[in-house]
């Protein structure tokens, strides 16, 4: 939850910031939206804990470590100028330079799946998770 919310509030200080309510309401709006992003990914990747599919994924651990430094190198990505997209602010009437959303969310689901599913971060000490 912590790297969810943490990389959500680094692309809400980059691209909006609308003073005190901004301060306010954004983490709560971010653990809000890594909550769902996290339940999701735990959900779509259930059966993953199948396990025969667990024995695989916990010998090809490297895969989810990849995947979530893919995510963040897919998020700094996002805002490379080549890649940056133009934005329509209807409240000042202006057009502004913003990261490629796609790259930037494509990004941190991938950053998110990569840390719930890794087989090293052990979540119990059952022997099942290591």
């Amino acid at each position: 939850m912590l790297c969810g919310v943490s990389a959500y509030m680094v692309a809400v200080v980059m691209t909006v910031y609308d003073g005190l309510l901004s301060v306010l309401f954004q983490p709560v709006v971010g653990l809000i939206l890594t909550a769902i992003a996290c339940a999701s990914l735990l959900v779509v990747a259930s059966p993953l804990l199948i396990p025969a599919a667990w024995k695989v994924w916990r010998r090809a651990w490297p895969l989810p470590l990849l995947i979530a430094i893919g995510g963040v190198a897919a998020m700094l990505l996002s805002w490379h100028p080549a890649l940056r997209v133009q934005v329509w602010d209807p409240d000042n009437q202006i057009w502004f330079e913003s990261f490629q959303p796609a790259l930037a969310i494509g990004g941190w689901v991938g950053m998110l799946f990569g840390i719930l599913w890794m087989p090293k971060l052990a979540i119990s000490q059952d022997g099942r998770w290591a």
